[in-house]
């Protein structure tokens, strides 16, 4: 019974004086991931939209990014392209001739784009948030930047 107890009492204290693991986080690979939903509203130039103006993420997060175009009509295609802040006016130009690409020039300030959401239909794109930051967001079918645009926050 002496041996048991003082068995008993060494582990104790071997586990009481031993730190606490943190793990290796070297290896941990876990990222946050953030899924938004965006919709595309309008039947005309005059009330196309974007449901929110603002979207916030966390700084390198992986974001699920899922656009729904709810217009009907035929000439309301939608996407998502994120660009540097400061640069829509730059890419929504480019845009104009870039109907081979789903009008998503080839653009340094392109961080992310999804692709072309007909009418009706729903498109996903996926991607990492980029540094801290304010960056915007547009449609970038011809016509449409001007109005369909908002602020992309990465905290």
């Amino acid at each position: 019974m002496f041996r048991y107890l003082l068995f008993c009492l060494l582990l104790t204290n071997f586990l009481a004086c031993t730190p606490e693991s943190k793990g290796d986080t070297s290896t941990i690979t876990s990222q946050k991931k953030v899924e938004i939903t965006l919709l595309g509203q309008g039947e005309s130039m005059s009330d196309m939209k974007f449901d929110q103006e603002t979207l916030r993420v966390p700084e390198g997060a992986i974001v699920h990014l899922t656009l729904v175009n709810k217009s009907k009509a035929a000439g309301m295609l939608h996407n998502f392209v994120l660009v540097e802040f400061g640069k829509t006016a730059n890419v929504a130009l480019l845009a104009i001739n870039a109907k081979d690409q789903d009008y998503v020039p080839k653009h340094a300030a392109i961080i992310a784009a999804s692709p072309m959401a007909r009418p009706g239909e729903t498109v996903e794109v996926e991607f990492q948030a980029p540094p801290k930051g304010n960056y915007q967001f547009i449609c970038s079918y011809p016509g449409h930047a001007m109005s369909m645009r908002g602020l992309f926050i990465v905290e």
